[in-house]
């Protein structure tokens, strides 16, 4: 399980990056049938990047939106499209 990840502001620009490591998860969790859940801010531009790749909003609270990107999403929508 992975509770969290931060990585340097230096490299928080590099789009390519948080797609690689994105892409990374979500091909484990199609392999291990399993779904991820994650948190974000409701003003991070991640949220964008999360919907286009297949997560779904499941709840919020007053500051972020709670994400889901279930296993039995097979097609090839990831990051790189």
């Amino acid at each position: 399980m992975i509770s969290n990840i931060k990585y340097r502001p230096a490299l928080r620009s590099d789009l390519e990056f948080g797609r690689r490591i994105l892409n990374d998860l979500i091909e484990e969790a199609i392999e291990s049938e399993k779904t991820i859940k994650l948190s974000v801010l409701k003003t991070n531009k991640a949220k964008n990047l999360y919907s286009n790749v297949g997560f779904k909003i499941v709840g919020e609270t007053d500051d972020s939106y709670l994400m889901l990107f279930e296993n039995y999403v097979r097609e090839k929508r990831f990051c790189n499209t």
